[in-house]
């Protein structure tokens, strides 16, 4: 059975990346879950490893020691800084890296297969503002003026290091996923739940929050268990190698009425 890497498996993809694996013990050998602090507790088969891919690649591969047999990488390892350059400069470098430590410590050469990496609707601009529907695969590349997207960053390191590789790469785009982190607040759906649960015990109705422009239009999200599945599907399925891949849940708008009842 192949073992597989979990980065950031600490956050919302990562842990349910984990969880799916851990599902599936007649198809996965070790997980090896790989995170900045340990907040969970895992299956014996589950391994975690504590290190900062903002340190240097031998500094990562010394944390790797010992990692074998891994065929498949998820890469879900983010940092949130305070500007899109800082959103560059960070989780590019984390995953040139990571990539070096992989280089360093044998595992890119020896039995790696493919690496998928948990990227975004921020592909497409969304957050510059409206973009076209339905978003494809294809479509170009949002660049100057606007600021620099890391994921575009992040899917060229990719491309420049699975060159002569017997390993190749999967880029997954969901929209804003939903799930549950310990201490993970970038989660619409906490949000909405702390929303509501505040309005209850007040007795107060649960007004729509938003926008006229919001309550009218549509939006989409995607669940962290689904985005987990389609990425452990997209690992072992040959013909999606080296391209990009949308994952969406769609929901349309279901409450029309100005409020919900309290309570519902």
């Amino acid at each position: 059975m192949p073992n597989v890497i979990v980065t950031g498996a600490t956050g919302i993809n990562g842990r349910a990346i984990i969880k799916k694996l851990c599902e599936q013990p007649e198809t996965w050998g070790t997980v090896y879950a790989v995170s900045r602090s340990s907040t969970e507790e895992y299956p014996s088969h589950v391994k975690h490893i504590t290190t900062d891919f903002l340190n240097p690649g031998a500094n990562i591969a010394e944390k790797l020691k010992g990692v074998q047999g891994v065929e498949y990488i998820f890469y879900a390892a983010y940092r949130q800084e305070l500007n899109d350059q800082g959103n560059w400069d960070t989780n590019v470098k984390m995953l040139q890296n990571f990539l070096e430590a992989l280089q360093i410590s044998g595992i890119q050469t020896s039995s790696l297969k493919r690496i998928v990496i948990t990227l975004g609707a921020k592909w497409y601009g969304v957050q510059f503002g409206p973009v076209r529907n339905p978003c494809v695969e294809d479509d170009p590349r949002v660049e100057a003026p606007f600021p620099p997207n890391f994921y575009y960053g992040q899917v060229d390191v990719l491309k420049s290091a699975a060159k002569g590789q017997q390993w190749d790469w999967v880029a997954a785009l969901p929209s804003a996923v939903q799930g549950f982190a310990k201490g993970n607040a970038m989660n619409f759906a906490s949000s909405l739940a702390l929303y509501a649960a505040i309005t209850k015990e007040l007795g107060e109705e649960l007004i729509f929050p938003g926008s006229q422009e919001s309550y009218f239009g549509w939006d989409s999200l995607s669940y962290a268990p689904l985005v987990a599945e389609f990425e452990i599907w997209a690992a072992l399925n040959p013909a999606c190698g080296n391209q990009l891949l949308n994952i969406e849940n769609v929901f349309e708008e279901l409450a029309r009425g100005k409020i919900i009842p309290n309570g519902v």
